[in-house]
């Protein structure tokens, strides 16, 4: 469990070799997973609206659901984008479960000067309201 924020909910990992990696979970005892092949998703990157296709699969381990994400056009996306800088792939996001979420971005405020993963990151987060299917940036 994270001291920061709550239980970890997700773990999302981009990876070049999709089927390679379902192995890796089905090996693991991670699954069944959920498989979702060469779909195109609606999406915005970088402030512009960019539909990539992608194949995703979605499996649990205990109340974690681990994400495994592969692109596979050259549509910009934060996806596309973490493989030219990470050609093996690895851990894009995860999210936590928070009964406080303001209280734990404030805790996070605090601490990022710290410098955890290398550089400090902007405060920035989206999020979709309920219903409105539209993300807006949150600070």
């Amino acid at each position: 469990m994270s001291r920061l924020f709550g239980d970890v909910a997700h773990q999302a990992y981009v990876v070049p070799d999709f089927d390679a990696a379902l192995e890796k979970l089905n090996a693991a005892g991670i699954g069944p997973a959920f498989v979702l092949r060469r779909i195109r998703g609606a999406g915005r990157y970088r402030g512009e609206r960019h539909d990539s296709l992608i194949s995703a699969a979605f499996a649990y381990s205990g109340n974690t659901c681990i994400e495994i994400l592969t692109p596979h056009d050259d549509v910009p996306s934060a996806y596309r984008e973490y493989l030219e800088r990470r050609p093996e792939g690895g851990l894009h996001h995860i999210a936590y479960f928070s009964d406080d979420i303001a209280g734990s971005i404030a805790s996070w405020l605090l601490i990022r000067s710290r410098d955890m993963v290398g550089h400090p990151a902007p405060p920035e987060a989206e999020a979709a309201p309920e219903g409105s299917g539209e993300p807006v940036p949150a600070r």
